[in-house]
Parts: C-alpha cells; sequence; structure tokens
C-alpha cells in the first residue's frame, strides 16, 4: 500500500483526495510500496525502497501535468511545514523563480533533503538549464535514469555540475491507481530511489546533516566514466549505508 498522510491538493485548494494522475502513484510506490520480504521476485511485482517511510503526498499539477510555479513553492512550504526531512521532486521545467530557488536554498539550513528529477530531454542541464534540476543548491540532489544493462538512459538529462547521480529509471514496476501495477519510465522513477535511499540513511541515524547525506550518496557511488554526471556514479544504497556511518563516525 501506499500511506497517505494529510495529503493536500494545491489544484482544487483542498484535501488530496485522488491522483491527478498516475504518475504521482507510481513515484509514492517505488518510495514506499509495502512487502515484508527482502527477495527480489519476478515482475510484476512492487518492493519499495522504504516500505515503513510515512508519505506526505502533495499535488500541484492537474490532470495535464500542468501546474503554476507558486503552488509548487507552496507545496514546498507545506511539506516544511509538517516535517518533511526528504521532499522527492518529480516534476519540472523550463522556467524557474526567485521565490523557488529561495525556498529550496532554504532547505539546507531546516537539514531537509530535496531529491530532484534531472527530466527526460537528452539535453546537458547545466547549459540548457531546466529547473529545478540545473539549480544544483546545497540541499539538492538531481538525480538522472539509467536504463538497460545498467546504461546511462537515452532519454535522461544529464549534466557534469547539475545532475549528481543516477539511478535505474527504465521499466520501472510500480503502484498505479486502482491498485494495479505497471511500467513506466524517466527520471522521474530514478529520483524514488535515491529519496527512498535518503530515508533509510535517515532512519539509520537521524542526526545525518544535509552534507552527510550527500557525502555518503556521492562517495558510495557505483562509478562508471561513461555517466554524464557529477559523481560518474550510479545510486548503491547498501555502499551508502556504510559510508554515511564512516563519515558520521558510528
Amino acid at each position: 500500500y501506499v500511506d497517505d498522510y494529510l495529503g493536500y491538493d494545491f489544484v482544487n485548494n483542498g484535501p488530496l483526495l485522488g491522483d491527478h494522475q498516475h504518475h504521482g502513484t507510481h513515484v509514492s510506490g517505488i518510495v514506499a510500496a509495502y512487502h515484508q520480504d527482502t527477495t527480489a521476485k519476478e515482475e510484476p511485482y512492487v518492493q519499495g525502497i522504504a516500505p515503513n517511510a510515512k508519505l506526505l503526498p502533495l499535488a500541484f499539477l492537474d490532470d495535464q501535468g500542468s501546474g503554476s510555479m507558486s503552488d509548487g513553492v507552496r507545496a514546498i512550504q507545506y511539506a516544511v511545514s509538517r516535517g518533511a526531512r526528504v521532499i522527492n521532486a518529480s516534476w519540472g521545467g523550463t522556467q524557474c523563480s526567485q521565490t523557488l530557488r529561495d525556498v529550496i536554498s532554504s532547505l539546507a539550513d531546516k537539514n531537509i533533503v530535496f531529491v530532484a528529477a534531472a527530466g527526460n530531454d537528452s539535453w546537458n542541464v547545466d547549459t540548457t538549464p531546466e529547473y529545478p534540476a540545473s539549480l544544483n543548491l546545497a540541499a539538492q540532489i538531481t538525480v538522472g535514469a539509467t536504463g538497460d544493462h545498467d546504461y546511462m538512459a537515452q532519454y535522461s538529462n544529464y549534466g557534469a555540475k547539475a545532475v549528481h547521480i543516477f539511478a535505474p529509471g527504465t521499466n520501472i514496476v510500480s503502484t498505479l491507481p486502482g491498485g494495479q501495477m505497471g511500467f513506466l519510465s524517466g527520471t522521474s522513477m530514478a529520483t524514488p530511489f535515491v529519496s527512498g535511499a535518503m530515508a533509510l540513511l535517515i532512519s539509520a541515524i537521524p542526526d545525518a546533516t544535509v552534507a552527510q547525506l550527500r557525502s555518503a550518496i556521492y562517495n558510495s557511488a557505483l562509478h562508471n566514466a561513461e555517466y554524464l554526471n557529477a559523481s560518474q556514479g550510479r545510486l548503491d544504497m547498501a555502499q551508502a549505508l556504510v559510508e554515511l556511518h564512516k563519515i558520521v563516525g558510528h
């Protein structure tokens, strides 16, 4: 299941009653779909990365995938007010505002990790910006996608500065509305792998700082010189936990 907790719909300005699209449900399942086993099974089967994580679903995009930047800012602020430690941002566009930049920048002082999707246009977001992916702020981890055989996915945006790490993003099985499961691909799917990993790291060491969490993800990344990102790496969740213990000193 996906645990809805005090969700809010910024499109309709009221309680969140359902997913405007299937996108949010799929992303949520990657983080927190419930399971009681530790053995991978044949597809279609969903195992959330952090099944005990508490989700705060916030919708500001409509059924066409469109929404206002101001509502995106409101959603981030709402998450902060409810005590979120990790914000998954599987959304983006070519427009930005100083307010969006400022609210994400403020998350580092609040010890909140902001995990953003790199985007699916096959372009370098260092030179052709997409937001919030290209902001490269202290609290931020921007995630691109790997595909078949662990290569960089052809559709994934990349960048030697602004994209920090890759994670699996192609043909990912997860939850869909109506109790269904299905495959989706994109950096939106890669991003919750990192968000789920962050939830696990925080559960292991709750007082870890954003800087320590980011360092653990960077230092533990499975390296591939062909990965066009800042760490030249792909998420290695188990090694990230080992690295975080080294960094924190316990």
